[in-house]
């Protein structure tokens, strides 16, 4: 019998939904954002973000 595992679904979501880790321990500086949202406009998304039930 073969179960579902949530992570082998990709679907697409606005970013708007999805909702920070309270108990996440990395933290990015205004320049820091910057710099990676720059490297995004620039080559793209191409890692997968992994979401739970909560849109965590």
């Amino acid at each position: 019998m073969q179960r579902f595992w949530p992570a082998d679904a990709v679907e697409r979501r606005p970013v708007a939904s999805l909702l920070p880790y309270a108990r996440n321990a990395r933290t990015h500086s205004a320049d820091q954002v910057a710099q990676i949202a720059a490297a995004i406009r620039e080559w793209g998304w191409t890692v997968p973000v992994l979401v739970d039930e909560a849109g965590q």
